[in-house]
């Protein structure tokens, strides 16, 4: 199926909850001017997280509040490293930031590392090798949700994981409490490298996607309940995601870019539901994305930012 189908169609199977389901702003919403070559901000844990110097001696998280304001900043550096690169950061509700990445030192050794930073605690750096985080999330209950992958591993770091599950979950110290998705299992590697992930207090979800030689895009949405199950459905053929989260509700939300590549072909984006009683993704409140990106969210709180105005808008479904 062509990717262009994918908005007509899933627009005959709207359940009522869905289909009703309607964007209210919400208070909140600021001015964010990213600068060019640093990664997009994320809103995680009811703040803002931007990264700057990312690939540097000493990057630095900062963290803007719902009014726009900076409520800190976290300054990741790690004695004997010439780089520190932050891949991926998240918040949780109590204001812990945890970032995912790698640092270089002078003799070339690498090793992959869990920042975390809880407020008026000293930061905590965790080795993780041979498992690199590519995605982070916090649970409510302060644990961490990791997505990544098994690295380059030059030191012959004995993982933790016998099975080297691409899904990983630590408790608030950083120590391995659980795994899951052994990376033998998934149907192409490169999911590993372009997804989402998101926590509640009642689920993990991750999606992910592979882009194929024609620009066409299919992967696999991956739920994690509390007794420990594992759900897949496979997603749609369909555009590039950017942003994902899955509110208090329990309603997965992802926003979606088709942009077929072909000179003069539209583009057309919006934020996606998953109808879960229908293993189908569906239009939510027909909310363009056209020149925005969907920044994440938390709680029933969902973050768009549009990259003409600057603006971070605030909205909730209802």
């Amino acid at each position: 199926m062509h990717r262009q189908c994918l908005f007509a169609l899933v627009g005959l199977s709207l359940l009522n909850d869905v289909r009703a389901a309607t964007l209210a702003p919400v208070p909140g919403g600021f001015q964010f001017e990213s600068i060019s070559g640093r990664p997009l901000p994320v809103w995680s844990g009811g703040a803002l997280l931007s990264t700057d110097s990312f690939s540097s001696p000493a990057p630095v998280i900062s963290v803007f509040n719902e009014q726009g304001m900076l409520a800190r900043t976290v300054i990741v550096s790690i004695p004997d490293a010439n780089v520190t690169a932050v891949r991926c950061v998240a918040r949780g509700s109590d204001g812990t930031v945890i970032g995912g990445g790698w640092t270089s030192a002078s003799d070339g050794r690498t090793a992959s590392i869990l920042v975390i930073a809880a407020p008026n605690r000293a930061t905590t750096v965790i080795r993780t090798d041979p498992f690199a985080a590519n995605q982070l999330a916090v649970a409510p209950d302060g644990t961490i949700w990791a997505q990544g992958f098994i690295g380059r591993n030059p030191d012959k770091i004995v993982d933790p994981d016998p099975a080297h599950g691409v899904i990983r979950h630590f408790d608030s110290s950083g120590k391995m409490i659980g795994s899951f998705i052994p990376e033998a299992t998934l149907n192409n590697r490169l999911r590993e490298m372009k997804e989402h992930l998101s926590v509640t207090s009642n689920k993990v979800g991750w999606v992910s996607w592979v882009e194929g030689a024609d620009m066409a895009t299919a992967g696999t949405y991956v739920e994690i309940l509390p007794d420990q199950s594992v759900h897949e459905y496979p997603l749609p053929v369909m555009g590039t995601i950017r942003g994902f989260a899955i509110t208090a509700t329990g309603l997965p939300v992802a926003g979606v870019t088709t942009a077929w590549g072909r000179p003069g072909s539209p583009e057309q984006s919006g934020l996606m539901a998953f109808d879960r009683l229908r293993g189908a993704w569906v239009a939510l409140d027909n909310q363009s994305l056209a020149g925005k990106s969907f920044l994440g969210g938390t709680g029933e709180t969902l973050a768009i930012w549009d990259l003409k105005t600057k603006l971070t808008g605030l909205f909730t479904p209802r």
